[in-house]
């Protein structure tokens, strides 16, 4: 027999094992701004492996991108719909311009022309409306398929600094440098008899916000949302350049924790189960600009206390057992464990206070902290670096995120830089010059990092590899793109056929209504109506039913559309009269003229 036929038959690999091939990878969303020297820019780049020089998708035509001024939509592989690609929406900072890109694009989808220039902006979890604010106070909402104007009223007496949605959708949240924070009901924005004006600029009427919060003394920087409903369920974290994190509960409309530093707070990351949140601070405008300035602080929302145990009481005898006549003798013993407690939630408005020697004990390294731990155990003090502390940064941080499993903070600096940063050890784990120039490393940049947003990889995402030498449309993990239209200018209202539009609503079950389907939590009013009032509810619709934008033309809609077609046709009719005279009136003149000429001649000869 022969060697090479002894040899075992080649087989292939083995699947790989690894719990990375199982999920999709994590990518960053980040924007910088514009200099002198440097356009602003949009990429995409991987998490694992950030790189300026080599993103996986540089956005063509961003322009100056401002903080708070950009949101997405992820990419959508629902089975009802067959997947719909996402967006990524842009507000220009010196233009009325928004800007929407696609996942499967570098270069914008749509240029749209906003009715005037907007500052802040934010897109609804499911895609469905959007959200923008201006300079002046005043908030606009739109209905991203059709572009209907649907709300725009004056909010705010000064700027508008944030927009933030619930995570169901239900509300959204407003703040602004008058140092108030407004929270509005989607439903009553969405009412036509609240829209009295179609007028962009009139204010009468405005809808009236659920709540007002408001115990900050300086404008507004930062919000962060909870992952609860609204609004038995929401909480609502707020940073303030007056120094101070507060904590809200929107059941209750009231103040629930107060956590004040030293420093104003210009940027607040919370994570998605609310066990700690990061602020950063600027330096005060009384000390001078010093590395030592910039901190970005770490505050753990529960930490573990020691409680006293009531101490077990027993009594015994000699012969193990108890006599009622037996004289006995009472063994005590005092024993503590350990608990966790909220922080900073005892009493409501309880304030909790972050003093610079503070700083000092739990994470800045200086000398107190070392003197402490020099009479602690090794333990003791590991335990309290975890509770808590702060990290120093050498340019000022403009901009925070967490990764989707908050294992990692990203942060952005003003200088162009993205820190990140391992959360358990709060040590920096790589660096990367977002601006794309290795020469800024050695000296200050002014491209600061205005955006960061972390996201799964879209499944329709091409990398600019993809782009150069191939055809895009031969890729088949493209999706249809997400419909959006031009945003409106003049407010829908009853006379405008906004009645017959249907706006999904989330209805939340009932006790007891756990077998409930689930394609019900998303119905039309009028099957909530009936379900309401115990009203058997038709047969199950398809799921296309479910993502109808409008339903079909009723008879006032029709009579609608034909007077505005006879109104063109008649626009029409009087243009061509017009023509068909200025035609009349140069054949009279050249006939007129001629004629007199003709005169003129034979008088003289």
């Amino acid at each position: 027999m022969s060697s090479s036929s002894s040899k075992p038959a080649s087989q292939p690999p083995p699947p790989s094992t690894s719990t990375g091939s199982l999920f999709p990878s994590e990518v960053l969303l980040y924007s910088t701004s514009s200099s002198p020297t440097q356009v602003g820019s949009i990429g995409v780049t991987s998490l694992s492996s950030p790189s300026s020089t080599s993103p996986l998708l540089s956005f063509k035509g961003a322009s100056d991108p401002a903080p708070h001024s950009i949101d997405l939509i992820p990419s959508s592989t629902s089975p009802a719909n067959a997947g719909l690609g996402g967006l990524v929406l842009q507000l220009e900072r010196s233009k009325a311009i928004l800007n929407v890109y696609s996942w499967q694009r570098d270069h914008p989808i749509l240029r749209i022309v906003l009715p005037q220039r907007l500052s802040s902006l934010s897109l609804s979890p499911g895609g469905q409306y959007c959200c923008a604010a201006s300079q002046d106070g005043r908030i606009f909402l739109w209905e991203l398929s059709t572009g209907i104007l649907l709300s725009s009223f004056d909010a705010h007496y000064r700027p508008i600094t944030v927009i933030r949605w619930s995570s169901d959708a239900s509300c959204l949240v407003t703040a602004s440098q008058d140092a108030r924070i407004l929270v509005w009901s989607l439903a009553g924005l969405l009412h036509p008899s609240q829209q009295s004006s179609s007028s962009i600029t009139s204010s009468s009427n405005n809808p009236t916000p659920y709540c007002t919060l408001s115990d900050h003394n300086l404008p507004v920087t930062d919000l962060c949302l909870g992952s609860g409903d609204f609004p038995n369920s929401l909480t609502i974290w707020s940073s303030s350049l007056d120094g101070s994190v507060k904590m809200w509960d929107v059941r209750t409309r009231s103040l629930v924790s107060t956590f004040l530093f030293p420093r104003p707070i210009q940027c607040l990351s919370l994570d998605p189960t609310e066990r700690f949140f990061f602020a950063s601070s600027s330096p005060p405008s009384s000390s001078s600009s010093s590395t030592s300035s910039h901190r970005i602080y770490r505050v753990d929302l529960f930490r573990k206390t020691d409680i006293p145990v009531p101490p077990p009481t027993s009594t015994l005898t000699s012969g193990g057992y108890q006599h009622p006549r037996s004289q006995s003798r009472t063994m005590t013993t005092t024993t503590t464990t350990a608990v966790w407690q909220a922080r900073g939630g005892g009493e409501q408005g309880q304030v909790e206070r972050f003093s610079e020697e503070d700083e000092d004990e739990e994470g800045g390294g200086g000398g107190r902290r070392k003197r402490a731990e020099e009479d602690e155990d090794e333990d003791e003090s590991r335990e309290r670096r975890r509770l808590g502390g702060w990290i120093k940064m050498d340019q000022a941080i403009t901009s925070l995120c967490l990764s989707q499993s908050s294992t990692q903070l990203c942060v952005g600096t003003s200088g162009g830089l993205l820190h990140l940063i391992d959360v358990s050890t709060s040590q920096i784990l790589k660096t990367v010059n977002l601006t794309g120039n290795s020469k800024s490393n050695g000296g200050p940049s002014t491209n600061a990092v205005t955006n960061l947003r972390t996201l799964s990889r879209p499944r329709d995402l091409l990398v600019l590899s993809e782009m150069v030498g191939s055809n895009p449309s031969s890729n088949t993990n493209l999706l249809p793109i997400r419909p959006i239209s031009n945003f409106g200018r003049e407010i829908q209202t009853e006379s405008s056929g906004l009645e017959h539009h249907r706006f999904p609503t989330r209805i939340q079950a009932e006790e007891g209504e756990e077998d409930q389907d689930p394609l019900l939590d998303f119905i039309d009013p009028i099957l909530s109506n009936l379900s309401a009032r115990n009203q058997p509810l038709p047969s199950p619709l398809p799921p296309s039913s479910f993502i109808q934008t409008s339903p079909p033309p009723s008879k006032g809609h029709e009579e609608i559309k034909t007077k505005r077609s006879l109104e063109e046709e008649v626009e029409n009719l009087r243009s061509q009269l017009n023509r068909a005279k200025k035609v009349n009136d140069e054949i009279w003149k050249t006939l007129v003229r001629k004629t007199t000429n003709q005169s003129v001649s034979s008088s003289t000869s």
